[in-house]
């Protein structure tokens, strides 16, 4: 679930190191499954590339 929209603003100072945990568990479990880092890094930049950003928001 989203909480908010790429337009509402800078996110919450308590937001960057929650977040970096959980990413961080799922950045963990691809790599003990065998992912290489460029390929890992190749998928993170093929899913974000699909998301609104602060600039294409209409």
């Amino acid at each position: 679930m989203i909480a908010r929209d790429p337009g509402s603003g800078p996110p919450r100072p308590d937001f960057t190191p929650a977040w970096r945990a959980r990413l961080a568990t799922v950045l963990a479990e691809a790599a003990a499954q065998g992912l290489a880092d460029d390929t890992l890094a190749d998928e993170c930049g093929r899913i974000t590339s699909g998301f609104t950003t602060r600039t294409d928001a209409p």
